[in-house]
């Protein structure tokens, strides 16, 4: 038997309702331990029948009672309609406000009164020092200002190795802020498994960032060599040459730490748009350099002036390189798989 019953509005997701047909029971989570807020919407009627004791005869034993003629509680028919509090695409997300903006992929937000550093997943943007690290950061801020509303998502991690949340964030107009910085230019698809929920979609903008030259690309593009005189490739990550463990404490000597990129062919390679990653995730960003036949480069996680030999990754949290073993991947500008070196 079903019964239609009529609307209820409720203000907002976050709270409970009780009448004489609904009780509406919000069950509160943040989120950081991989549980999320919900709602449990039940019969009124039914929870009053199931908390009814069963008469007893006067011998103590139950009473048979007599055969009910009255029809069993009406089921209800109940639509959640979201309110304008928290969109329905955002229903199961968090909600939280932004305080701070850190850089182009990283922002700081208050959940439920608590503060939390949030990293973007699926993209990267480029670090203090490096070309269009400030046109990224203010197109950062320029999407989520401080004070503004902004829906995360998680994928499968919940922090990373720095204690960061790991969400795709949206605004309450359902802009993927994520897809948005690269589609404006502002930050490369990058990949880190295992989330990944998203990245064929982040690649198909940053394909079509490419195409429209937009943003960064407009330079990376123009400074690359054509595919038709490019020469043939012949590149490799040093062993030899690179120091992964620095003298002395690693986060304090990070200009010591350096991976190393030769040339053994016998032409110059323009490295412009090129990416080493490390299996964190870290990566670093070529820009308008061209590694001449026969030479190396070190690219050192510290920060300093970047010359003919050697570029700076100015990594300013850590090392980057793990002393017990790593993985250093090179790729092209067209994400290809270059060289790769495990140790």
């Amino acid at each position: 038997i079903r019964q239609p019953v009529s609307d209820f509005c409720l203000s907002t997701f976050e709270q409970s309702f009780e009448n004489q047909l609904l009780r509406v029971t919000f069950h509160h989570h943040n989120g950081l331990d991989g549980k999320v807020s919900r709602l449990e919407i039940r019969n009124a009627a039914a929870i009053a029948e199931a908390v009814t004791a069963e008469p007893e005869s006067q011998d103590g034993q139950a009473a048979v009672a007599p055969a009910a003629s009255q029809s069993p509680p009406p089921t209800l028919m109940v639509t959640v309609t979201a309110t304008p509090s928290r969109p329905a695409f955002a229903i199961g997300m968090e909600m939280a406000t932004v305080v701070a903006v850190i850089d182009g992929d990283t922002i700081e937000v208050q959940i439920d009164g608590e503060r939390a550093r949030v990293r973007y997943i699926g993209i990267d943007t480029p670090e203090i020092g490096q070309p269009y690290f400030e046109e990224s950061d203010q197109a950062n801020r320029s999407l989520v200002p401080v004070g503004s509303t902004v829906y995360l998502e998680k994928d499968v991690s919940q922090i990373d190795d720095f204690g960061r949340l790991l969400r795709y964030v949206y605004l309450p107009n359902e802009t993927f802020v994520n897809g948005a910085l690269v589609a404006m230019g502002m930050a490369f698809a990058k990949a880190y498994p295992p989330d990944t929920k998203h990245q064929e979609f982040l690649f198909d903008l940053e394909q079509q960032a490419k195409a429209d030259q937009v943003g960064m690309w407009a330079t990376i593009l123009s400074t690359a060599t054509p595919e038709s005189e490019a020469p043939l490739i012949s590149i490799v990550i040093d062993r030899a040459c690179s120091q992964f463990d620095s003298p002395g404490d690693d986060n304090q000597t990070k200009e010591e730490e350096y991976v190393c990129i030769r040339n053994r062919g016998s032409a110059s390679v323009d490295l412009t748009g090129w990416t080493i990653v490390d299996v964190a995730g870290h990566a670093y960003h070529f820009f308008d350099f061209t590694l001449s036949a026969g030479a190396l480069v070190r690219v050192r996680t510290g920060c300093g002036t970047d010359t003919e030999t050697d570029l700076y990754w100015c990594f300013r949290q850590s090392a980057i390189w793990n002393n017990g073993g790593d993985t250093a991947s090179l790729y092209d500008d067209s994400n290809q798989l270059i060289a790769e070196l495990s140790y």
